[in-house]
């Protein structure tokens, strides 16, 4: 296990099927994190017409604190969007770490945070994670990523 890895990928997709891929990949490689924690701390995006309940309420909720989703919640919160410009996603077996990080404190995000997704409506998805298998596989899979040691 490393925590020291941070995945860069170039986004080449609709945003909201590219993190849905990834949570496919993370599932295949880690049945066990459909029983994890997931809390989206930032995001702005569009909803579609799959989206289930107040997208006004959910966004704002999740702009002044955060919000906790269980697997099956997060995977129905990004098939209700149609796309996504800002993003961080946090998940892990425990949420006692789960809060908005600052930009000073994103290493220590890093090293108490499992897995972290994030996208930048700059076109880019930086993942980390305490598997460097995962990571690997990830590089793999997406051709147009690079590993950025933090």
């Amino acid at each position: 296990m490393s925590i020291n890895k941070l995945l860069k990928i170039e986004s080449v997709n609709d945003e909201n099927i590219e993190i849905l891929d990834f949570i496919e990949i993370i599932s295949n490689h880690n049945p066990e994190i459909i029983k994890y924690y997931f809390s989206v701390t930032i995001f702005d995006g569009m909803p579609n017409n799959k989206f289930k309940g107040s997208f006004m309420d959910l966004y704002n909720q999740i702009n002044d604190d955060q919000f906790l989703f269980d697997y099956s919640g997060v995977k129905d919160f990004f098939l209700g969007t149609s796309q996504i410009f800002d993003l961080l996603l946090l998940i892990d077996k425990e949420n006692s770490f789960f809060k908005k990080y600052s930009i000073e404190e994103e290493k220590t995000m890093y090293e108490n945070i499992y897995l972290t997704i994030a996208y930048f409506d700059g076109g880019f998805w930086e993942i980390s994670c305490k598997d460097d298998l995962l990571i690997n596989k990830l590089k793999n899979k997406f051709i147009q990523s690079e590993i950025i040691n933090i």
